[in-house]
């Protein structure tokens, strides 16, 4: 839903209307192998850009450009973060 994103990135030619929440929060889970059931961040990139003690200038910025990526790329990152595939 772009209408309530809150961060904007670009790649390449492309820009991605995206939500902070979900990029830094969205988890993943799994049993350890003591049988307990763990959680971390789905992409610790994104977790600690947007973190809110964060040092880097990304986190408080409302446009973020990617360098060095192909849009294609991105968006299979982005199938995983938002859509589990």
């Amino acid at each position: 839903m772009p209408e309530f994103s809150d961060i904007e990135v670009k790649v390449q030619q492309k820009t991605y209307k995206l939500h902070k929440f979900i990029l830094r929060y969205r988890l993943r889970y799994f049993i350890s192998s003591e049988g307990w059931l763990c959680f971390s961040a789905r992409c610790p990139y994104f977790h600690k850009m947007f973190d809110h003690n964060s040092s880097w200038q990304e986190s408080k910025a409302k446009l973020i450009e990617l360098h060095d990526m192909e849009s294609a790329t991105f968006e299979q990152i982005l199938s995983y973060i938002y859509n589990d595939k």
